[in-house]
Parts: C-alpha cells; structure tokens; sequence
C-alpha cells in the first residue's frame, strides 16, 4: 500500500480489514467448516500494533477456527517475528491457530488433517512441501488430507541467474496423496491443478490484472473425491489500468466517457498510461480531466509519454500574428514539441498565454 500516500492510502489499508470483515460473515453465511490463510497475514513484521490489534480484533469475531501458516513476509523463525511479539501473543483469539511447525493438525469436527508447510524464514531453496512424503506426514485413515503452502510454483530466473525462492513442486499433490493444496504468494485466482489452487488476496493490492480480490469455497465430499470450488468476490476496491492514445476531441472524450462510467470512483484505483498530441484547449480539458479524477477516486496515478501541445491554426490565430503577443506566441511555437526542459517550459508557457488571451477576450 506504500503507493498510495497519505489519507487515501489509510482507506486502503482500512478496506484490507473490511475485505476480513466480510470474508467472517461469508463463512458464516456458508458454514463453512473453518478458514485457511495460506501465509502473509500481516505485510511484515514491522507492521504498526495497531494494525496486529485490529486485525486480530476482527478475527475474533469469527464463528470458526481460522488455521494461518506463516509466509514469506511474515516468516516465523527470526526472534523479531511478528508472532513473537507481545502484542499479537497477547491478544491473538482462540479462534486463530498459528501453523508454524511441520506437523499434521486434525481439525475438530470435521474429517480433516491439516498438513502445514510454514515458511521459518523468507527464503529458502528447498521446497517447503517437500516434508509431505515423509514418514511425519502420515495421518489417519478416512482423513482428507489438506496441504497449506506459500510459494512459487513457477522458477522465474533472476538477473543475477539464481532461481526463485520457495519453488513448490505442484507433483507433490499425487507424490503426497493430497486431497487439496491450499497455495499462497501468487496475488491472484489460480488453478495449479484440479487439487490445487491459489486463492489470491481477498484485497487486491496492486495495479496488475491477475484476478485478484477472491476468496475460494472448497468442498471435498470425501478422500480421493475432486473438490468443489466456488470464487466469491471478497474485494471492496477495484483497481483498474488504462492505456490512451489522444490525438482528438473524440479521443479525449472516450476517456472522460470512461472515467465517467466508473461505478465507484471513491473506490476506485486506476493507472493511467497516456500518450499524443492535443491542441491547447484540448489540453487544458486533458488537464481538467486528471485533476477531477486524482480528487474523486480514491487514487489515480498517470503516466506515459506524455500529451504533446500542437496548437490549431485557429488558436494561433486567436493570438494574434503581429504584435508583442504575436511574436511570443511564434517564438513559443517554434520550441514546443522539443523534448527538453525547455521545450516543455514553452509548452506551459503558451497554454498560459492563450488562457489569458481567451480571459482579457471575455471568453
């Protein structure tokens, strides 16, 4: 959230604890037997108490347990965990269960051995679910076997020609005899396989269209059956990007079109990439635009390779060609366009001096 400053990105984080909010009343509403975090319940382990104290506050309120494994940025194995800390010890509810060992859990009430993959530390280049296979992971007869881990199942190579950390084999689901593997750290919706899934983040959190914002249903009739999901939408904020080419009057007024049709601006996020060539009054409406969006949605970031000024005959015209006005405004022309401090600085500069123009005309 560190992108959107300010009190605006105080209402993001404050949507990040309504997504929870409403992620409880789903499971309510769909009595659900618990929930799984499959890793990153915090951002960090320098989060602020008061974050640790209302999100604990809101997992209180939750009708079932809540099973959690720690993640790549919330790692449990260094002393300045976030789960070593007073406060979360202090007021962590009897309904959150922390996994942070590699060991079979069986859930009360139901049919289900949770087997969890938790992450000591924020990388490691052994797969965390390779302890499934092992003797330590068996588990009862007639038990659903449910596998939680955080990780990659793709090696992305790095820069440096290194691997991805925590890569997770995805063939663990049959080397195991899983019944379901519960996969966090993609931000997105995925399927991996029939058997394995990434829920994603129940808030998205960045501008990157991956199908975030979802919680998954997963029903799992018995041992060896396929389960049965269903995606809800959990999210309360919607982030959009937007690429615009603007060379006319009907371009730009696609875009103020768009803009318009957005069905909550004040929860709304949009990247806006841009680029062309305006006449100056279709410029200033270009401009009017952005600075009514940046005040109604809850933020708006625009970049690109900018809206050049190309002034119409007829503006140039409005100016004058003789006279002190008509000399500058020439002198002006002939620098905009030019890629440069100063070819920008003219560009400014003639914008203002056709606004004057058009006030000293009474327009």
């Amino acid at each position: 959230m560190g992108q959107v400053p300010g009190d605006k990105g105080a209402l993001l984080r404050a949507e990040r604890l309504a997504a929870v909010e409403r992620i409880g009343g789903l499971a309510t509403e769909r009595q659900v037997d618990f929930v799984i975090v499959a890793g990153d319940l915090f951002d960090a382990h320098t989060v602020d108490n008061e974050i640790v104290t209302r999100a604990l506050e809101v997992l209180s309120r939750f009708s079932v347990p809540i099973y959690a494994i720690p993640g790549n940025h919330d790692f449990s194995g260094a002393p300045e965990s976030v789960y070593a800390r007073k406060r979360f010890i202090d007021r962590c509810p009897k309904q959150l269960h922390l996994l942070d060992e590699k060991r079979p859990v069986a859930v009360t009430g139901c049919s289900v051995t949770l087997l969890p993959c938790p992450l000591l530390q924020r990388h490691t280049v052994v797969d965390p679910t390779r302890w499934l296979t092992d003797d330590t992971a068996r588990t009862e007869p007639n038990q659903i076997r449910v596998a939680i881990a955080h990780g990659s199942i793709v090696d992305f190579e790095s820069e440096e020609g290194g691997t991805t950390p925590n890569l997770i084999d995805p063939a663990i689901v049959d080397a195991a005899k899983l019944d379901y593997l519960a996969l966090g750290d993609w931000h997105g919706t995925r399927r991996v396989a029939d058997k394995a899934w990434y829920s994603g983040t129940p808030e998205p959190d960045r501008f990157k269209e991956n199908q975030s914002g979802n919680v998954l249903i997963v029903e799992i009739d018995s041992p060896g059956a396929i389960p049965k999901l269903d995606t809800i939408r959990s999210a309360g904020c919607q982030w959009f990007r937007r690429s615009a080419s603007i060379h006319d009057a009907d371009d730009l007024a696609a875009l103020e079109q768009w803009f318009s049709d957005l069905s909550e601006p004040q929860k709304t996020l949009v990247r806006l990439e841009y680029e062309g060539v305006l006449g100056m009054e279709e410029l200033r409406r270009f401009g009017d635009l952005l600075d009514t969006q940046a005040e109604l949605l809850l933020y708006l970031r625009h970049r690109g390779n900018g809206v050049q000024l190309e002034p119409t005959d007829e503006e140039l015209e409005s100016l004058g060609r003789e006279g002190l006005t008509g000399r500058v405004a020439e002198t002006l022309r002939q620098q905009v366009g030019d890629d440069s401090d100063d070819g920008r600085i003219a560009s400014l500069a003639l914008q203002m001096l056709f606004q004057c123009s058009r006030s000293i005309g009474g327009e």
